[in-house]
């Protein structure tokens, strides 16, 4: 594929929308070297593409076509590009054309909210621009999934297919696996059931299936055929993904070897992360202590044994797994049927930190926390199940709580380095590992509180939407801003205490427990601003004009 990007970035010489689709297929590959670089150079190319309209035509500007058989904007190529251009990072640049972007949706809706004309043309609209296709409706829907924005209304035209896969653009199976992205309706099975009814009959064909179908929740383990077939595919072979129409109005089947292939990469790529087992990574307990005394200054590395370290590693496992099934039995994710194996587990923990502190007088603190987490889940269960008052989460501590488990392996090696439960060094980390918790905790709760609240459980997030009816509105409105204000503030108080450690070990790896959470959160405020432009911008009405 590398050799296939041509000169200027693009994959294609004639249109923008070949590379649009590429970038979208390719955007969760960026861990390959290749992939980063072919990627920068296709987004350059497609941000120099836009007109001074916020628009991008489906012609290359420097294409004969461009100027012999050019079409006007349209919705498709615009929100294919803004996707592919959102989901490769840049997200200032899609910010910026946002605003944009909404008064073109009010200009081009055929009713409030939707569904919307294809073609992005002036008042008044000539027939022959006055399409509305199912597909270009779905390719909206998704860019707007990505700000956080539903549509009830393109969620209800998309259902429509259903009744009849008519679009204009795009065969049956290309329809299908844009609709998989867009769509966020409760009609997900039957669109199983169509794109299942298609037999695929080539390889294009094949991830498109594939991804559709995962897209829509189909397990992979059941497409074992296609997915076999797609990892054997060695052909570089064109098949057609879409219609083009030009200004005539005539209809020429599209495809690119390149493009056949990345959405074969997309479609592998998506079933093997379905298919990765559940297994435990340093963000998660179990490599913790090995990391932890990886990280030691030297001399202090030698202090400790490393049968020890192997024992906390067990233990932390065992804690992990107890804490595993003791969430998802409280969640009612798991049977009751579960809680010996969870019993078991716990047993395991305390057994194994016991033999790690045998000669100890500290062991009791280790214990202490151990406690804890029972302590936390009990809370958990009695005041924020379905609860008669709204319960008080605090300084959010309790977060913490649950699952200071995380901390107890390298808290026992601190205290197997002589340092005590009181000493600066010991409340240094256990502070750290508290901020910690609390902001991946309440980073999750932002993410689960309406699959929570589905349950009958109110989270840190949630516990302040009690009493509202508008619960998405006032979310995103005024729980969102303290969310983020307060994971920002924990990470804060983290790095602050890891800062007091250097002196002891290389605070790198703990330091990157934080960067992911980081991340995320600058990423929620820069979008949340992002979304309040978009929507602002709908607020004030119908434009006039637009320039073409």
């Amino acid at each position: 594929m590398h050799h296939l990007q041509l000169p200027d970035g693009s994959f294609d010489e004639h249109t923008t929308f070949i590379t649009s689709l590429i970038v979208i297929a390719l955007a969760p590959l960026t861990h390959d070297l290749a992939v980063r670089d072919m990627l920068q150079r296709a987004t350059t190319f497609l941000m120099a593409e836009f007109n001074e309209a916020s628009c991008i035509n489906y012609w290359k500007r420097s294409s004969p076509q461009y100027l012999t058989h050019r079409c006007p904007d349209d919705l498709d190529v615009l929100s294919v590009t803004l996707t592919a251009l959102h989901l490769a990072g840049h997200t200032d640049f899609v910010t910026n054309k946002l605003a944009s972007y909404s008064k073109i949706l009010i200009l081009s809706e055929t009713t409030l909210g939707g569904p919307y004309y294809t073609w992005i043309h002036p008042h008044p609209r000539p027939a022959e621009w006055s399409d509305v296709d199912v597909v270009v409706n779905a390719n909206i829907a998704h860019i707007l999934k990505l700000q956080n924005v539903e549509l009830p209304n393109l969620n209800a035209f998309i259902e429509s297919a259903l009744t009849s896969l008519i679009s204009a653009y795009y065969p049956p199976l290309s329809a299908l696996y844009f609709i998989s992205k867009g769509y966020s309706g409760t009609h997900t099975q039957e669109f199983i059931t169509r794109t299942l009814s298609y037999t695929p009959q080539n390889i294009l064909e094949r991830a498109l299936r594939v991804t559709t179908l995962i897209n829509f929740g189909y397990p992979p383990t059941l497409l074992h055929e296609d997915i076999q077939a797609l990892a054997r595919n060695h052909t570089w072979e064109t098949f057609p993904l879409y219609l083009e129409r030009d200004k005539g109005g005539k209809h020429t089947h599209v495809g690119n070897p390149a493009l056949t292939h990345a959405l074969t990469l997309e479609a592998l790529h998506l079933a093997t992360q379905c298919n990765k087992p559940a297994h435990l990574t340093i963000e998660t307990p179990h490599l913790l202590p090995q990391a932890f005394y990886d990280h030691l200054v030297p001399s202090l590395k030698k202090q400790l044994n490393k049968a020890t370290i192997t024992t906390l590693c067990k233990a932390t496992e065992h804690g992990w797994r107890a804490y595993t099934i003791y969430d998802n039995i409280l969640d009612h994710e798991a049977p009751v049927s579960q809680l010996s194996e969870a019993n078991t587990h716990l047993r395991a923990t305390t057994s194994l930190f016991c033999e790690a502190l045998a000669d100890s007088p500290h062991l009791s603190t280790i214990l202490s926390l151990l406690d804890t987490i029972d302590q936390a889940n009990r809370w958990e269960y009695e005041h924020c199940y379905k609860p008669a008052v709204r319960p008080d989460y605090g300084s959010h501590h309790v977060l913490a709580e649950k699952s200071i488990g995380h901390a107890c392996g390298p808290l026992t090696i601190m205290i197997r380095l002589g340092f005590t439960p009181d000493s600066p060094e010991y409340q240094h980390l256990h502070t750290f590992f508290v901020h910690y918790l609390i902001a991946r905790q309440m980073n999750d709760d932002a993410h689960d509180w309406p699959d929570d609240l589905k349950r009958g459980f109110i989270n840190s997030a949630s516990v302040h939407m009690c009493g509202r009816t508008d619960l998405t509105t006032h979310f995103f409105e005024h729980v969102l801003p303290l969310i983020i204000t307060d994971i920002s503030s924990h990470l804060s108080h983290a790095e602050q205490a890891l800062s007091h450690l250097t002196h002891i070990m290389d605070t790198r790896h703990l330091h990157s427990l934080l960067t992911p959470l980081r991340h995320t959160t600058e990423k929620a405020r820069t979008e949340h601003v992002s979304i309040r432009a978009f929507l602002s911008e709908f607020e004030k009405g119908k434009p006039t004009s637009l320039r073409t």
